[in-house]
């Protein structure tokens, strides 16, 4: 792995310390936000090779970041992972309504390094995706100016 960033945005200081700690042992370069505002100067700053999202956090809610960050230029087609301790999957649709590309309970990341390993092969199995996504719209693109 060349060291992929990830910025993780959460209010939460335990989480995101313990995340950080699991993500650095796997490789990953950790970029921290613990405001809303601040993370979304991050990914415009950092360009960051995914963020991971909390939900709920003061001022702003994680939905809100992703809408800023899908509309804007510098940061819209980076991967969106919103974790959350709700259960419920109403959230898990509303995350990706707003621009999320995967949504992960935050139970299922404190649970142990079985998970991480999931966790890690989730977000490149996203950022893959994402990629050929990516390729099949440039291609479009590059199709219609012709």
């Amino acid at each position: 792995m060349d060291n992929d960033k990830v910025l993780l945005i959460d209010d939460d200081d335990v989480f995101r310390v313990l995340l950080r700690i699991r993500l650095e042992k796997l490789g990953y370069e950790v970029v921290e936000a613990k405001l809303p505002d601040d993370g979304i100067e991050a990914a415009k700053r950092e360009q960051p090779d995914i963020v991971i999202l909390d939900l709920y956090m003061p001022g702003m809610d994680g939905y809100e970041v992703a809408r800023i960050l899908r509309a804007n230029e510098r940061t819209r087609d980076i991967p969106i992972v919103v974790v959350t301790s709700a259960t419920d999957d109403r959230f898990r649709k509303k995350s990706m309504d707003w621009g999320a590309d995967a949504h992960v309970k935050k139970r299922e990341l404190a649970a142990g390094d079985e998970n991480a390993a999931d966790f890690e092969a989730r977000i490149r199995k996203d950022q893959m995706e994402l990629s050929e996504l990516r390729s099949t719209l440039q291609e479009l693109l590059r199709s219609r100016e012709l």
